[in-house]
């Protein structure tokens, strides 16, 4: 290759390549600029220039051209080195400027950052004794932060949002809209390509500001971050203000290392190298509102540190030098009127990835840290405050205190108050000791802002409020307030914020025992009042509770010389007894489940057991449990006494949550598990529990929990429900014929199973026949529900066999998906059997195939006490069979029909249908718009009927000739009860209906609003009743 003249080893040439390898591949930025001068001289191959330019950083593509420069040999790196003195000469001499020297100002800088990563290796903890320490890398995780300001709506979002909720917010915050960056990148070229030479670096206390420097220093010190610097000098904003004297900017780099008082003319020769961390600016207690005129220039100068911080951060001292400052929000606005284009950005916390990662480095064992993230992320509240790396700290260390003493750690988080306790507390020790007022009115200033704030449901404060409670704002403690400054029109306006609202809910019941006796009776009986009516009081009532926890209580009362009185503790429980009855009384929920928080926060199983004794049922359905609630739930289960009923149907329980509720659950002696996702995973969990509690269960009921065959062996383990079971109902699963062999096992050894429904499992006749053997042994079987794909005369027999060798046995409820009427005939044939309910609750069943049946039993002596009949989609053909099913006329006592397809039948048909049944006790029509006329008929007929008791229709408008028909069955003595449902207006017929009400409580009307939605829903193949009352009337209850 051709190349330019050789050039000697002097100042540049081959030899200035090699000796200065390392300090080129970190200095050299002009890379590209170089190698197209290299390519145009052919000095590299255009190959090489490709890798050159594919590379992302200008130290990798030094690494290529010197690739390229090795290949080349003496000429190519002459001609490099000329390249670089005609672009660059401030560097080259800089290398080349004194050998001795150059290798002593290396040495001294390798020392230099030798002694920096010594230094910040460790770092102390809150609790460390004399000599103790831990890893940095231990402790520290990544942390998130944003370069955007918020707008008060999403202020306002993550200050109030909680648990999954306020991750949800987390993860929109880690992201580019809100310009999320990390640490590495916080020097890197903004979007429009500048480079920032002074980065502000905000958050709150605790959140990681300090740690991050430390973070800085180590990993800058270790070549991890940030190669570009030569130096990077950490200045303690705490420690200048203990120093009196005059200083300069070189005595501040000196106090980093003395070691470096040689190397200062070289320190100082490129600013462009060095980093100056201003660590902890709000701690300052002078101001740099310095006149311009008082600025200093020289780096040498000696100034009062005030005036040497203010010309450093100004940049009137080394102006090219880079700054890094961390704050609190308090100082921000006066950061911004000195410095020159900062670059903002602000810590958050931790996002949940960041939780866990935090855990894992600080348990250095991973099953212990999943174990113990788990069992925090149960408790919304105390999971959210963990989004702050300092509660993260104490929240671990507590834990892992308890594994240390062998504990079982789902107990170890006692309450969610006992980690606010002692996060104040270590804020207040490490964070406030700056401050004017002392603790005890600091901790009473924020009780009175934040309950003023909770009762005006407030989370951001106004500067006069916050100068109504601190005289002096300066007063404001930042450790626990955080100062915002938000656009307002075309100028700004400061608020300012607790760091959550649960801390802002914390510091409100504080207020409570910050007060004298007297007047907090007064303020906790006016809470507890208002927070009746207003829900969001709850969570500062919840707090007080955990107030009044013993154990708090002796930690306040050493730290703070507060308590709360007897009087007002037995406040709380009057109270808490008083809302636990009128909750379950009045099924409120919401209610209930906060009120079990309460209990949960005094943890004090004596209070409440107490506040419980007289509750045995505790209804829940319906009512969306999360992780927090099934805590909850456990902790007052394990403390309550004998619980006979825990209805949690319909609660969206995940295997996760019913691994919580498990503890409590054996208590309960009727359990109702239904249409949650529990599954096998559930099922698993809940067994193992059971085999080493004694079960006290005995109805259980899993219809619709997504259990396949696999559940089954882990049922048969449950030894101790099995002996307890009287009740079992597994409806609705994925459970298939593979399950029938371990079901047989699970039912034969169930001595005291009474009721087994098996209802939708389509099960084959085959696996049928096995259980009904089964089945047979049980002394104690009552009622029995299957579901069969085909009834086969196999199937029948053993049905039969079931109904004659089961004494016991009172109810047999059977749906088939294929029929074969020979098996009808023998199941129904069968000889004499003792007295049985029949249920023909079948709809895949046609008439004739009913009639059949009924005409089986009829023929074969049994004794039937009752016999009801369920329809749906029925027709006027479906009528006139059921006008000719004789056998099933002389036996039905129960006809309910309705039709959800809503295709209107011709009452004429239902006359003689009804007229043939001598003994039908209760009709029902339902989902039937009958018109005037047709009320009319229908009624004429039923009052003819003298067995008849109960009666329910369906109107389509209740007019008063509709009413005076319905009279007619208010005047039979026998009818004990007419319920009317009016699909549109009540009209005037409702007056006429009151009035022919000679017997009070027969009556009772309701209004069914049917709308085109509400239609278009009935015709699905689903449950779905909506009912709207409009009016109800005493009902009498049917007698005997």
């Amino acid at each position: 290759m051709a190349g330019a003249p050789s050039q000697s080893q002097g100042m540049t040439g081959d030899g200035f390549v090699e000796q200065h390898r390392a300090s080129l591949i970190q200095n050299v930025r002009e890379v590209l600029a170089i190698a197209d001068r290299m390519l145009e001289k052919k000095m590299i191959y255009p190959e090489t220039y490709s890798k050159i330019r594919s590379a992302t950083t200008t130290q990798d593509q030094m690494r290529e051209l010197y690739t390229a420069l090795d290949s080349g040999g003496p000429v190519v790196k002459a001609e490099f080195s000329k390249i670089l003195q005609d672009m660059n000469p401030y560097l080259v001499q800089n290398l080349t400027s004194d050998c001795c020297a150059d290798e002593e100002i290396v040495e001294l800088r390798i020392k230099y950052k030798e002694s920096v990563r010594c230094e910040y290796i460790t770092v102390q903890e809150y609790n460390s004794l004399t000599g103790e320490s831990v890893q940095l890398d231990d402790r520290y995780t990544k942390l998130l932060i944003i370069q955007k300001h918020r707008k008060q709506k999403e202020r306002e979002e993550e200050l109030r949002s909680r648990g999954n909720s306020h991750q949800e917010v987390m993860n929109k915050r880690d992201s580019d809209m809100f310009m999320s960056t990390n640490v590495e990148k916080l020097f890197d070229p903004d979007q429009n390509g500048v480079v920032h030479k002074t980065v502000i670096l905000q958050g709150q206390a605790g959140i990681g500001k300090s740690f991050t420097t430390q973070k800085i220093m180590s990993d800058w010190a270790s070549g991890k971050i940030y190669s570009d610097f030569e130096y990077i000098f950490h200045i303690k904003c705490q420690q200048l203000n203990h120093i009196s004297k005059n200083i300069s900017v070189v005595d501040l780099i000196l106090y980093n290392s003395q070691d470096l008082k040689p190397a200062v003319a070289q320190v100082l020769s490129c600013p462009e190298k060095i980093l100056f961390i201003i660590d902890g600016f709000d701690e300052l207690k002078f101001s740099l509102d310095v006149p311009q005129y008082s600025l200093c220039h020289d780096p040498h100068g000696q100034n009062t540190p005030q005036v040497t911080l203010s010309s450093l951060i100004r940049k009137d001292i080394l102006s090219e030098a880079f700054l890094l400052i961390t704050t609190r929000s308090t100082t921000l606005d006066k950061l911004t009127k000195v410095l020159k284009q900062p670059r903002y950005t602000e810590i958050l916390g931790f996002s949940e990835e960041g939780m866990k990662e935090y855990f894992k480095n600080f348990f250095q064992n991973e099953q212990q840290a999943l174990c113990a993230f788990n069992n925090v992320k149960k408790n919304e509240i105390v999971f959210t405050a963990c989004f702050i790396p300092g509660v993260c700290w104490i929240v671990c260390t507590m834990l892992r205190e308890k594994m240390d003493e062998n504990t079982d750690i789902k107990q170890a988080l006692n309450t969610t108050t006992t980690i606010f306790v002692y996060f104040v507390y270590t804020l207040l020790e490490h964070h406030c000791k700056s401050g004017s007022l002392p603790v005890q009115d600091i901790l009473q200033r924020l009780g009175v802002l934040a309950e003023s704030g909770i009762r005006e449901q407030q989370v951001l404060f106004e500067e006069k409020q916050i100068k109504n409670t601190f005289s002096d704002p300066s007063q404001a403690p930042s450790s626990f307030l955080n100062k915002i400054i938000l656009k307002k029109g075309i100028s700004n306006k400061t608020v300012f914020s607790f760091m959550h609202l649960s801390f802002q809910e914390f510091f409100a019941a504080f207020s409570y025992i910050m007060c004298d006796e007297q007047e907090s009776e007064k303020k906790v009986s006016e809470l507890l009042r208002e927070s009746e009516d207003k829900g969001h009081l709850l969570s500062t009532v919840q707090f007080l509770f955990g107030l009044s926890n013993q154990e708090t209580q002796d930690f306040i009362n050493e730290k703070y010389n507060r308590s709360i009185s007897p009087a007002v503790q037995s406040q709380l429980e009057g109270w808490i007894k008083e809302r636990l009855k009128k909750a379950t009384e009045q099924n409120q929920k919401a209610d209930l489940m906060a009120m079990l928080h309460c209990l949960y926060e005094i943890h004090d199983e004596d209070f409440v057991r107490g506040a419980l004794e007289s509750l045995t049922n505790i209804f829940l359905s319906h009512y969306l449990l999360k992780r927090t609630d099934c805590a909850v739930l456990s902790y007052c289960l394990q403390a309550w006494g004998d619980i006979e009923r825990l209805d949690l149907n319909t609660c969206l329980l995940k295997p996760e949550c019913l691994e919580v509720l498990i503890p409590g659950l054996h208590k309960c002696k009727d359990l109702k598990l239904n249409f949650n996702s529990v599954g096998d995973e559930g099922i698993k969990i809940f067994t193992e529990t059971l085999k080493s509690s004694v079960c006290k269960i005995e109805n259980l009921e899993l219809r619709s929990t997504g259990l396949t065959d696999a559940c089954v062996e882990d049922l048969c383990s449950a030894h101790s429900l099995q002996q307890s079971l009287t009740h079992l109902d597994l409806s609705f699963n994925e459970l298939t014929d593979a399950s029938v062999p371990g079901l047989r096992r699970f039912i034969q050894n169930c001595n005291n199973l009474q009721q087994l429904n098996l209802h939708d499992l389509k099960l084959s006749a085959e696996k049928v026949e096995d259980l009904c053997c089964a089945l047979s042994t049980l002394q104690a079987l009552s009622k029995v529900d299957f579901t069969l794909n085909c009834l086969t005369e196999g199937c029948a027999a053993s049905f039969i066999n079931l109904i004659l060798n089961c004494s016991s046995l009172r109810s047999l409820s059977l749906s088939v998906e294929e029929r074969d009427k020979r098996s009808l005939s023998a199941l129904l044939s069968s000889p004499d059997r003792p007295q049985k309910d029949v249920r023909l609750d079948h709809y895949r069943l046609t008439v004739s195939e009913m009639n059949l049946l009924c005409e089986g039993l009829r023929n074969s002596s049994v004794i039937i006490k009752n016999l009801t009949l369920k329809m749906t989609g029925l027709t006027d053909a479906h009528a006139e069979d059921l006008c000719s099913a004789h056998s099933l006329q002389q036996l039905l006592t129960d006809l309910r029909l309705s039709d959800c397809e809503l295709i209107n039948v011709s009452v004429p048909g239902l006359r003689r249908f009804i007229q043939n049944y001598n003994n039908l006790q209760h009709f029902g029509l339902h989902h039937f718009r009958l018109s005037e006329e047709e009320v009319e008929d229908l009624c004429s007929t039923l009052c003819t009927m003298q067995t008849l008791r109960s009666v329910k229709l369906t109107v389509d408008r209740l007019t008063e000739r509709c009413a005076a028909s319905l009279n007619l069955l208010q005047k039979c003595d026998n009818v004990l009860s007419l319920q009317v449902t009016c699909n549109t207006q009540l009209d005037s017929g409702m007056r006429v209906l009151q009035e022919g009400e000679r017997n009070p409580g027969v009556l009772k009307v309701t209004k069914w609003h049917v709308t085109p939605e509400v239609l278009r829903v009935l015709r699905l193949p689903v449950i779905a009743y909506i009912y709207f009352f409009a009016n109800a009337l005493i009902q009498r209850d049917l007698q005997p």
